[in-house]
């Protein structure tokens, strides 16, 4: 489980940051195994796909998650291209809405509470988070 301590704020492009993506999972030896980037109200397209194959290509990830806040249908051509990087690369891109994925994972663990509890704590402490970080979390949490 990840704790607020062990955040690393993210607040530059990828390349600059020298980031994989806006969340990188390690694995015990401290390799990146799995990343997440976040696009807001923006379908994923191809160039995105590309864009990310790119950042992850000479790394071991084994899944790259594509998340949108868009609820706009995905091409024929995305999923042409993740066949490709995953016959290429062997990395597993996963394409979804930010939500139907978030439902789809805590439901798998045995008690949400502790990562509400660390989400909230940093939400509530993190500098790099804006004003409008916030205010979008009380209405999610005002609105369930």
């Amino acid at each position: 489980m990840f704790s607020p301590s062990t955040f690393i704020p993210h607040t530059s492009a990828d390349r600059r940051a020298g980031a994989v993506g806006d969340i990188q999972v390690l694995n015990e030896r401290g390799r990146i195994f799995e990343a997440v980037e976040v696009k807001h109200d923006m379908p994923i397209t191809l160039d995105m796909i590309r864009e990310a194959y790119t950042k992850f290509k000479t790394q071991p990830v084994e899944r790259y998650y594509l998340l949108t806040t868009s609820d706009k249908d995905q091409h024929m051509e995305v999923t042409d291209e993740i066949v490709k990087v995953r016959k290429e690369h062997g990395c597993q891109v996963i394409i979804n809405g930010i939500e139907p994925t978030l439902k789809y994972y805590l439901r798998l663990l045995k008690n949400s509470d502790n990562f509400v509890s660390h989400y909230v704590e940093l939400v509530e402490k993190e500098p790099v988070l804006k004003f409008e970080h916030r205010q979008a979390w009380n209405e999610i949490v005002a609105n369930k």
